[in-house]
């Protein structure tokens, strides 16, 4: 679930040019998770409702942009309070 949670707090912190989106590109730079990795994860978390996916053309390419949604904002709060606790003495 760390790796998850990772993935989740990059895309509501660094999300590119500070709009609501991260590309893949801003998810291995800030998360330090590998492509390999993501590939693996990402689907589990759109098919979770955790976040969507959005394919937007560049001049060159049609890239993919992720996004919280609300149920993915509330995990990951409920996950930082749950781990908040846990390190507490």
């Amino acid at each position: 679930m760390d790796m998850q949670a990772d993935i989740l707090k990059v895309i509501r912190e660094h999300s590119w040019g500070g709009g609501p989106e991260s590309s893949i590109s801003q998810l291995i730079w800030s998360s330090n998770i590998t492509w390999a990795t993501l590939k693996k994860l990402l689907p589990e978390l759109i098919q979770s409702g955790l976040i969507t996916n959005t394919r937007k053309k560049s001049p060159k390419v049609l890239r993919n942009f992720y996004s919280l949604t609300p149920k993915g904002r509330d995990v990951l709060h409920h996950y930082e309070e749950l781990s908040r606790m846990l390190d507490r003495p």
